[in-house]
């Protein structure tokens, strides 16, 4: 093997090397089809050109067979293409495992705020996908603004809106690489969620103000994340888990909305299935000509209004049904 042969070797290497560790993180995260696609097409030319041994320019577009003294790996150079096509894709695949591996490491858990979205339709094999996306800014430790755009399930891109506020956990190493946390799951790797089923017990204390009407909203989210007031007085709701109170106090009665996927009507965590074990009895009784269950004990009655369904025509994986809930003290 000659120098020259040696040294397109090495570049190859230099050229794996540079995209694949030296590159910072956040640089690469903010052009990474561009690096990948230019990692690829560089490590393609150097092997190319090791593998044809070329003496100049004028040789590549030579057919010398190998009894002319041509180099027998000559005739591998074109499937450099193959190696070249693989780093791409291994390349892409190593920034995304990269970036979240950084991120789980010495994320930092803040607020963002959304300053754009779009949906973009593209149509393949006459299969039509709609894929949507939000611009989110964000302040890091040191006060410094970033944006950055993030790819979004349909359920998300429906229960945002420009300047709504999401959570955006950002390196404190790279403070310009971020992403959007928009799953609870995901986002008790950063920090404690609370995660409870809200239980009449808890609705209970809230109407006979053993939870001090101040401190209503820290109680909620002391239940499960997270809870915000409404514009209107005595009503909270938790956008991110679709659900909602609102305090009557002088009627001695308060409502809660639950919202569920219409496929997971019948899952087992929701406030109804919850009201056996908090000690409610179930019963059928007659209104307006109309049969209804109603749940009761000394104190309390719970009543539900009938469902009411959201059908998404775009996306029946995220169609869901509210369900209303009326807590009454009796007299």
């Amino acid at each position: 093997m000659n120098i020259k042969k040696i040294i397109l070797l090495g570049v190859c290497a230099l050229v794996i090397l540079i995209f694949w560790v030296i590159i910072p993180i956040d640089v690469y995260e903010n052009n990474s089809l561009f690096f990948s696609f230019l990692c690829g097409g560089l490590f393609f030319v150097f092997l190319f050109l090791a593998l044809g041994d070329f003496e100049s320019l004028e040789e590549i577009f030579e057919n010398k067979k190998v009894d002319q003294g041509t180099h027998p790996t000559r005739y591998l150079a074109p499937f450099a293409i193959i190696p070249g096509v693989i780093i791409v894709f291994l390349l892409t695949f190593h920034q995304s495992n990269r970036k979240s591996k950084e991120l789980e490491a010495n994320g930092v858990l803040t607020k963002g705020r959304v300053i754009d979205g779009q949906s973009q339709k593209t149509t393949r094999r006459f299969q039509t996908n709609t894929s949507y996306s939000i611009k989110v800014l964000y302040q890091d430790s040191k006060k410094t603004k970033h944006k950055f755009e993030a790819s979004v399930s349909s359920s998300t891109f429906r229960n945002v809106y420009k300047g709504s506020v999401v959570d955006v956990v950002y390196s404190k190493n790279y403070p310009g690489l971020a992403k959007v946390i928009s799953d609870i799951d995901e986002l008790s790797k950063y920090k404690y969620i609370p995660k409870e089923t809200v239980k009449a017990e808890n609705l209970i204390a809230i109407l006979t103000s053993k939870i001090r009407p101040d401190s209503v909203l820290q109680y909620l989210n002391s239940i499960n994340y997270e809870w915000e007031k409404g514009k209107e007085a005595n009503y909270y709701q938790n956008e991110r888990l679709n659900l909602a109170v609102k305090i009557f106090p002088d009627e001695g009665e308060i409502v809660y909305v639950e919202r569920t996927l219409l496929l997971m009507a019948n899952q087992s965590e929701t406030f109804e299935n919850s009201l056996g074990k908090s000690g409610f009895n179930k019963k059928a009784q007659e209104v307006n000509g109309k049969s209804e269950e109603v749940y009761y004990n000394d104190k309390y009655l719970i009543t539900k209004e009938p469902m009411k369904s959201d059908i998404n025509s775009a996306d029946f994986l995220s169609s869901s049904s509210f369900m209303v809930y009326h807590l009454i003290k009796l007299e």
